[in-house]
């Protein structure tokens, strides 16, 4: 702030602060929160805002997994209307990821793509992760000084050209050359080879869960847990799903090992013995192969809140200091989401 003031307070009765709600000034200078006082202790501003005795004001929440598909796939959603949406839920910072545009985002050129396509059509800010393909290693370093703020990749096919999985060999070098670069490794782990065949053209819900075996997941937790200790990288497991993948990330942070982990809502709180047996083959797109994950099976029930406590998952804030998101009005530091929900379709990620 400068001697002349900020450009805005925010004054409520009922502000959510780390201390709880209470009352207090909101400060805000180019776009930035830079300060949180008492109501009595505000600073000058050009701007005072009054809200409302019963209106709350919320930290704006950031959704590390989103698929904006655009460009390339607009049919399906864009920019506009998923920013839309977003800040209606408030949502303020999207970062996006790397695979459901065209071109899918794996080189400088296609990062430079997005960054245009995206420019001026958000409603709130966002970030960008890249892709970690087997054609893009050794050339990861380009991307980051593009912008992106670290890689996904799969462990798995995932029906999208363009976006091959990597071998364990390749996650292992994917890890070492961000490991000097700061920058995370986000892991979509699923082993195929312990996935069964799916019986018939139009499967029942029971006959897809009865392909994906808790095996699939936790076989390909324990390549990452491995390839992390080896490497000294630091990896991020999305959407897990299996009670069992639980211990393996335990023992990998208490080995020392840079191991974050994050879950989808539909897994904690959607028993699947409730969700029917209805055939599913209308609504899978047969060209994509990536899991659509069982909702839940009896195993899964310690991957509930329980079950996650004695597991200590770090907040973006934490994990991911010096990192910030390319924003639609400059820089913006990410804030934290700890057991991050998927952006809207844990299926397609």
């Amino acid at each position: 702030m400068t001697g002349r003031g900020c450009d805005t307070v925010l004054v409520g009765r009922r502000v959510v602060t780390p201390q709880g709600e209470r009352p207090a000034a909101v400060a805000v200078q180019g776009g930035r929160i830079v300060a949180v006082t008492r109501v009595d202790r505000a600073p000058a501003a050009r701007r005072t805002v009054h809200l409302a005795e019963d209106e709350v004001l919320l930290p704006g929440l950031v959704d590390s997994h989103v698929h904006l598909q655009d460009p390339g796939r607009t049919d399906w959603e864009d920019v506009a209307s998923a920013s839309r949406a977003a800040a209606l839920g408030g949502v303020t910072t999207l970062v996006d990821m790397p695979l459901d545009s065209d071109p899918v985002t794996v080189d400088v050129a296609s990062v430079h793509a997005k960054q245009t396509a995206l420019a001026g059509r958000s409603q709130v800010d966002y970030g960008l992760w890249g892709g970690a393909v087997p054609q893009s290693l050794g050339r990861l370093d380009g991307l980051v000084a593009a912008g992106v703020l670290g890689f996904k990749c799969f462990l798995s096919p995932t029906g999208i050209a363009g976006f091959d999985p990597l071998t364990p060999a390749q996650l292992r070098s994917a890890l070492g050359e961000l490991r000097p670069l700061g920058v995370p490794l986000l892991v979509h782990a699923e082993d195929e080879t312990a996935a069964l065949p799916l019986r018939g053209p139009t499967p029942r819900y029971d006959d897809y869960l009865a392909s994906r075996p808790s095996r699939v997941e936790e076989n390909a937790v324990a390549h990452v847990v491995a390839a992390v200790a080896a490497t000294g990288g630091w990896a991020h497991l999305v959407h897990l799903s299996a009670a069992g993948s639980l211990p393996l990330v335990r023992a990998g942070r208490d080995g020392g090992g840079r191991l974050t982990a994050e879950t989808a809502p539909h897994y904690l709180v959607l028993p699947g013995r409730r969700w029917g047996n209805d055939r599913q083959g209308d609504a899978r797109r047969p060209a994509r192969r990536r899991r659509r994950g069982p909702v839940e099976r009896p195993s899964r029930r310690d991957c509930r809140p329980g079950g996650l406590r004695p597991l200590p998952v770090r907040t973006r804030r934490q994990e991911r200091q010096g990192l910030r998101c390319r924003s639609t009005r400059g820089g913006f530091p990410p804030g934290g989401t700890a057991g991050a929900v998927d952006g809207g379709d844990a299926a397609r990620s």
